[in-house]
């Protein structure tokens, strides 16, 4: 007999308990603060990120005084180191949920200078479910296996290569991150990768993602994806999902959680995750000139099909009034997220801002 699928609100006040608000630091050399209104993590001052604001609860205060600690957070995150070493402007990102009080919050952050990225869909499931949904995949010339975290640098390196190809862009920053939680981080980040022959005989990574096991929780999360244009359609990314799953389960972990991608998302769905709400990330640049400030306008919305640099902070666009989103939504789903579709062909992910690493629940 089929089991009864896990309820949503359930699974949602889980993922608030156990991860978003979590009170251990995101990795080596992060520092957590937390107060009444909002949990923040801060980085060291020579990553390119900054820090994020993962949790917050602006409820019940006027709108004046949410202005105002929305206010406070950005003097205090400008007041940190604006440049890397090489001179790249830092970064942090303000991570907003579906059911975020108050419901105005994105449009409130916009107006003090942070700029929205692309929305995601937060889903979570349970790894038995998950594992009872997916098959095993055997993929001709393809070989799945984990990266060896005593002697990972030759693997991070092909891993940057195949990231690169597929999102045209600089990963460097971001396997340098991986590369100091695999080596020197808490033992719960697992790199898994896919290989092939490349043209010269010599393996090259063809899709790489990576798993997090929270330790404490019932969680585990999937990050990555990714998968170069010739090897798409085949199966790799349920293959890599399918390992991960399985290895979380072998450590003891029940749920999993993902933000994904409108390319994921159907995917992951078929395999028993559950769409609970909407998330985005805010951006805020730091070392770049405050436009906005208090009582500025904010920048207009992006639209999803746009054509943007993943990992990186669009140009302000023209400012638009702003206008406060819709709170007659229901406290799981403030408004609807995008509907489950993909775009064929496209590199399916789990993160559609693979590139640019902050995450509430653990980091890229």
């Amino acid at each position: 007999m089929a089991r009864a699928r896990a309820a949503p609100d359930d699974l949602l006040a889980a993922f608030e308990a156990q991860l978003r608000a979590r009170d251990t630091p995101a990795g080596p050399g992060w520092i957590l603060e937390r107060s009444a209104r909002v949990q923040r993590s801060i980085g060291p001052d020579d990553t390119e990120w900054a820090g994020f604001v993962g949790w917050s609860d602006l409820s019940g205060l006027p709108p004046d005084a949410v202005d105002a600690e929305i206010a406070a957070q950005t003097a205090s995150w400008r007041e940190r180191p604006g440049s890397c070493a090489d001179g790249r402007p830092r970064r942090v990102e303000w991570k907003a949920y579906g059911h975020d009080a108050p419901a105005d919050l994105g449009a409130r952050l916009e107006r003090a200078g942070w700029v929205p990225d692309d929305e995601e869909t937060l889903l979570v499931g349970r790894v038995a479910d998950v594992l009872a949904a997916v098959v095993p995949v055997t993929v001709d010339g393809v070989g799945f296996r984990e990266v060896d975290p005593a002697a990972p640098d030759d693997d991070l390196r092909r891993i940057r290569v195949c990231k690169e190809e597929v999102w045209d862009e600089d990963f460097g920053s971001l396997i340098a991150e991986l590369r100091a939680e695999l080596v020197g981080g808490p033992a719960g980040l697992r790199i898994w990768l896919a290989e092939a022959a490349g043209a010269d005989g010599e393996p090259v990574v063809v899709s790489a993602a990576w798993l997090r096991l929270h330790a404490g929780t019932d969680f585990c999360s999937l990050w990555g994806g990714g998968t170069r244009s010739a090897w798409r359609r085949r199966g790799i990314y349920r293959e890599l999902v399918r390992r991960r799953v399985e290895q979380a389960a072998g450590a003891g972990h029940s749920l999993v959680q993902v933000d994904a991608s409108p390319d994921s998302r159907p995917v992951l769905e078929r395999l028993g995750l559950q769409a609970l709400t909407w998330t985005r990330p805010y951006v805020l640049t730091l070392g770049a000139p405050d436009r906005h400030g208090p009582g500025a306008s904010c920048p207009g919305p992006r639209a999803p099909e746009s054509v943007t640099v993943r990992g990186r902070s669009p140009p302000c666009p023209p400012p638009t009034p702003c206008e406060p989103l819709s709170s007659s939504a229901s406290t799981a789903h403030r408004r609807a997220w995008p509907p489950s579709t993909s775009r064929s062909g496209s590199p399916c992910c789990a993160s559609a801002r693979c590139a640019s690493s902050m995450r509430s629940t653990g980091r890229r």
